[in-house]
């Protein structure tokens, strides 16, 4: 797949890979039996200063664009039963 966009430096990166992932019809696989920790920022700081703030922007733009017909179409994923609001017990279906 060619990894990362270097387009894509800080932000989204990853939602893109995911994309031309599926694009290709393969498939994003989840374990519950493995335990990923990912500390946002934490080696570069926040997007708070005019520049990171920017390129954010930027990079947001650029997927936006990329991706604008994948977005006006339904999350394939998507489940009512994790909408926003319900407790954190409803997320599980047991």
């Amino acid at each position: 797949m060619g990894g990362f966009d270097e387009e894509l430096a800080v932000a989204y990166n990853d939602i893109d890979y995911c994309f031309r992932l599926r694009e290709k019809d393969l498939l994003i696989v989840y374990s519950p039996l493995v335990t990923l920790y990912h500390y946002e920022s934490l080696s570069r700081g926040f997007d708070e200063d005019p520049a990171g703030r920017a390129r954010y922007l930027k990079e947001k733009a650029t997927l936006t664009a990329r991706w604008a017909e994948r977005f006006s179409r339904a999350d394939p994923y998507y489940t009512p039963n994790l909408r926003p609001g319900l407790p954190e017990s409803c997320y599980y279906a047991f």
